[in-house]
C-alpha cells in the first residue's frame, strides 16, 4: 500500500505505525532505505521491522508525531532507551523533533556518527515570505550556552539543491 500523507487527516496520523521508503530529505542518510517510525515504540520491535524490511536507517518521529509532545523525564528516558538500543545494533538513527525539545537530553549521542537530529521548524507560507524572514539561531538566554547567535535570510536557506518536493514522499509503503 502506498502511503500518501495528508497531515490534516488526524486518523491517518494515528493509524500508521511503521512505513518504509527512501530517505528523501537531505540528511546524512539521504538515499538510504529507511524504516519510518511514528510515536514511541518498543526498540526490539523497531529493530525487527527494520531487519524484516532490510533497513539500516531508522527515522524516529515520522509524520510529525513528536511536534506537539509535552516532553517530560519519562518521555526523554524512553526516547534515549530507544535510540541507545538501535545504535547498539549499528542502526543509523534520525530523530525528528521541534522547538520544545531540550537537546541536552541527547548529550550522550551528540558525537555518535550513527545519530542525526532533524530539527523541524514549521513556517507556514515560507515561500511567500522568504525575502522578509531572517532565521535566528539564538541561545536560551543571553550568553548562556552558545558563543553567539547566527542569522540567515530564509531565502538563502531555501536553496533548490536542499529542497524536498512533496511528491518525493509518494512512494513510501505502510507496513503497520
Amino acid at each position: 500500500m502506498v502511503m500518501k500523507r495528508d497531515y490534516s487527516n488526524e486518523k491517518q496520523l494515528t493509524d500508521v505505525i511503521y512505513f518504509t521508503g527512501t530517505e528523501v530529505e537531505k540528511t546524512p542518510f539521504y538515499g538510504e532505505k529507511t524504516l519510518f517510525v511514528v510515536g514511541f515504540r518498543n526498540p526490539k520491535k523497531i529493530a525487527l521491522r527494520a531487519k524484516e524490511n532490510t533497513c539500516r536507517h531508522i527515522y524516529l518521529g515520522a509524520n510529525m508525531c513528536f511536534r506537539n509532545t509535552k516532553w517530560d523525564d519519562s518521555k526523554y528516558m524512553k526516547l534515549r532507551e530507544i535510540i541507545k538500543s538501535l545504535i547498539s545494533k549499528a542502526h543509523k538513527v534520525t530523530l525528528d523533533i521541534s522547538k520544545d525539545f531540550d537537546l541536552r537530553e541527547l548529550d550522550e549521542f551528540k558525537e555518535n556518527e550513527y545519530f542525526h537530529i532533524m530539527y523541524s521548524l514549521p513556517i507556514a507560507h515560507a515561500e511567500s515570505y522568504s525575502k522578509r524572514i531572517t532565521i535566528k539561531i539564538d541561545d536560551i538566554d543571553f550568553n548562556a550556552t552558545n558563543s553567539g547567535v547566527w542569522c540567515n535570510k530564509l531565502e538563502e536557506l531555501m536553496n533548490p539543491l536542499v529542497k524536498t518536493s512533496w511528491d518525493s514522499y509518494s512512494t513510501d509503503e505502510v507496513i503497520e
